[in-house]
C-alpha cells in the first residue's frame, strides 16, 4: 500500500481529499446564520434586510415594518436566490454590504456561482465554490512549502499533513469568506518568499504579489493585520541583508495594493471606523491591559492546539513546554523565524481583536495558521528527519488524518440538524406566527420561510389575543424555549382558555436554539 501511495502520491492523495470533501458535505444538513447571511448578502436586490421592500411599499419604517405585518415566503426566497433578471448583477451587493462588517469578493464569487441556477437555494452551490477554493489553497501551500524546505519531498509531505488539519477540514464545508481569506493569504506567502528568494527584483513576480495582497484586502479586513505584520517582517530582514531595492519595492507595492482596494471599495473605511466591529476594536485598544495580552496569548495557543493538531485544552498545556523546548533545539533558518514572528504576532493582535464566537472562533485565524503549521513542520524536520524513514511518516500522517477526520463527526461546522428539515416540512405552504426574536433567530431559518406562504413576527406590544386572532386554522406558532422573556404561546396555551385550540407538535432545535411548534386546530375559535 505504501508503495503505490508513494508512486501515485499525488493523484491518491487529490482523490482522497476530494471524497472527504464530498463526504462531509452530504453530512453538512444545516446552516449557520452567517451562512445564511453569506446568501442574503451576495443575491438578495431588496436590501441587506428588505428594506427597498418596505421602501417601496410602506411608509412605516424599516423596523415597525419588519416585525409587524405578514411577510410573503416569497420574499425569503428572493432574498437567498438569483432571480432571473438579476444574474450576473454585482451593483446590489455593496449596498447589502453596507449593513454588514465585510469586503465584496466572496459576495461577488458566492453570487456568480448561484447567477448559474437563479431561483435557486442549495448548499452545493456555496460548497462548489469552496472545493474550487480548496484546491486553489492546497496549490498555493505546496508551492510555499517548496520555498521554504527548497526540497519537493518535503513540500508534499508538508501538504499531505496540513491537508487534514482540522482548520482546513472544517472551513472548506463553512460558507463563508474565510477559506477564501486563508488561499490567499497563502498564496501571498508563497509569493512573498519566492520574491524574497529571487536573485533580482522581478517586476512579474510584484504584480501577482499586488493582485493577492488587493484581492485579501477584498475578503477580510483581518487581512490588513496579516499583510502588515507579514510585510514588515520581510522588508525589515531584506533592508538587514542590504537588499534595499527589494524592500522598499515590497512595502511599495503592499501599500499601493491596499490604496487601490480602498478606491475599489469605498465603504471600507467607514466599516472599519464605525461598524459594530470597528466600536470592538476601539474598545479593545483602549481596554488593552496586561490581563487581555495575557488572555490573547493563552487563547491563540490553545486555537492552535485545537485548529492545527485537534487536541484538548489540558493535552495543549501539557505539550507547551515540550513544543517550546523543540523550538530551541531545532535551531530554525530565517525563514523559520519569519513564518514564526510574523504569523505568530499577527495571531496575537488577531486574538485580541476578534469578537467571542463560541465553537465559531477558529475561523479567524486561518491565515495565520498557515505559516505556525509551517514552523511545526519546520522543527519536526530538522529534528527528526535522521530518525524515521518513509513508511513511518506516512503511517504518522494516515493516524493523524483518521484522528482529525473522526473528529469532523462533533463538529458544529457540520451543522447535522435533521430537526432544521422538519422545521421546514411543518411550515411549507402554511402561514406562520413567530415569537419576536433576535435577528438572527428570524434568519437562521430562513430557508424555511421560503417555502411557506406568509410569515408574521410578533410586534414588542402585541398581546396573545391580538397575535391568535390574525391566525386561520393550520397556521403554525412557533416560540423560542427558555428565553426567560414573555413566552407569548406559553400565555396563549396555558392562561387564556379561549385560546385552547392550539395543539402542541413538538420541540425542535435550530442553531442550538429550542422552539416549541403549535398549530391551531380545525373548528376552534
Amino acid at each position: 500500500m505504501t508503495e503505490v501511495f508513494l508512486k501515485y502520491k499525488k493523484y491518491v492523495l487529490f482523490v482522497l481529499v476530494g471524497a472527504i470533501f464530498l463526504i462531509l458535505s452530504f453530512l453538512k444538513n444545516g446552516f449557520y446564520v452567517d451562512e445564511i447571511y453569506s446568501y442574503g448578502h451576495a443575491n438578495s436586490s431588496n436590501g441587506a434586510y428588505f428594506e427597498k421592500h418596505f421602501q417601496e411599499n410602506s411608509e412605516l419604517n424599516y423596523k415597525d415594518k419588519f416585525y409587524h405585518q405578514w411577510l410573503d415566503g416569497s420574499l425569503f426566497n428572493e432574498w437567498l436566490t438569483v432571480q432571473k433578471d438579476e444574474a450576473f448583477h454585482y451593483s446590489a451587493i455593496s449596498e447589502n454590504l453596507k449593513q454588514s462588517v465585510h469586503p465584496p469578493l466572496f459576495y461577488y464569487l458566492l453570487h456568480t456561482i448561484c447567477s448559474l441556477v437563479p431561483e435557486t437555494f442549495h448548499k452545493a452551490l456555496g460548497l462548489g465554490l469552496n472545493f474550487v477554493v480548496l484546491v486553489l489553497l492546497f496549490y498555493f501551500f505546496y508551492r510555499l512549502a517548496k520555498e521554504v524546505f527548497s526540497d519537493d519531498n518535503k513540500a508534499f509531505v508538508a501538504t499531505a499533513f496540513f491537508m487534514f488539519v482540522p482548520m482546513v477540514l472544517q472551513m472548506q464545508i463553512y460558507i463563508r469568506m474565510y477559506l477564501l481569506l486563508m488561499a490567499l493569504m497563502t498564496g501571498l506567502w508563497w509569493q512573498i518568499f519566492a520574491f524574497f528568494n529571487d536573485d533580482n527584483v522581478s517586476l512579474k513576480r510584484l504584480l501577482f504579489i499586488f493582485c493577492l495582497a488587493f484581492l485579501s484586502f477584498l475578503t477580510h479586513y483581518y487581512a490588513l493585520i496579516m499583510v502588515f505584520f507579514l510585510t514588515a517582517t520581510f522588508c525589515i530582514v531584506l533592508f538587514l541583508q542590504k537588499k534595499y531595492l527589494k524592500s522598499v519595492a515590497l512595502g511599495a507595492i503592499i501599500l499601493f495594493s491596499l490604496m487601490i482596494s480602498f478606491l475599489f471599495f469605498k465603504e471600507a473605511y467607514q466599516v472599519l471606523l464605525f461598524s459594530d466591529r470597528g466600536e470592538e476594536t476601539k474598545l479593545a485598544v483602549t481596554g488593552l491591559s496586561w490581563r487581555l495580552i495575557a488572555d490573547a496569548t493563552a487563547f491563540l495557543w490553545l486555537q492552535i492546539c485545537h485548529l492545527l493538531l485537534g487536541i484538548s485544552d489540558i493535552l495543549s498545556w501539557i505539550i507547551l513546554p515540550v513544543v517550546l523546548v523543540f523550538l530551541i533545539c531545532a535551531k530554525l533558518n530565517v525563514k523559520g523565524y519569519i513564518l514564526l514572528f510574523a504569523g505568530g504576532v499577527s495571531g496575537f493582535i488577531i486574538a485580541i481583536l476578534a469578537p467571542n464566537m463560541g465553537e465559531f472562533n477558529g475561523r479567524y485565524y486561518g491565515g495565520v495558521l498557515v505559516p505556525l503549521f509551517l514552523v511545526l513542520a519546520m522543527v519536526a524536520d530538522n529534528l527528526f528527519k535522521k530518525k524515521i524513514n518513509g513508511k513511518t511518516v506516512f503511517g504518522l500522517w494516515l493516524l493523524f488524518s483518521l484522528f482529525t477526520v473522526y473528529q469532523m463527526r462533533l463538529s458544529s461546522y457540520l451543522q447535522r440538524d435533521s430537526e432544521v428539515s422538519e422545521i421546514c416540512e411543518i411550515t411549507a405552504g402554511k402561514k406562520v406566527i413567530l415569537q419576536r426574536q433576535l435577528f438572527m433567530s428570524v434568519f437562521q431559518l430562513a430557508p424555511c420561510w421560503q417555502e411557506a406562504q406568509r410569515i408574521y413576527i410578533i410586534g414588542q406590544n402585541e398581546t396573545p389575543e391580538n397575535i391568535l386572532d390574525i391566525a386561520d386554522a393550520g397556521t403554525v406558532f412557533i416560540q423560542e424555549v427558555g428565553q426567560g422573556t414573555k413566552k407569548y404561546l406559553s400565555h396563549a396555551l396555558y392562561e387564556k382558555n379561549h385560546h385552547l385550540g392550539l395543539s402542541y407538535i413538538g420541540m425542535y432545535r435550530a442553531d442550538k436554539i429550542l422552539y416549541d411548534i403549535y398549530a391551531k386546530k380545525e373548528g376552534t375559535f
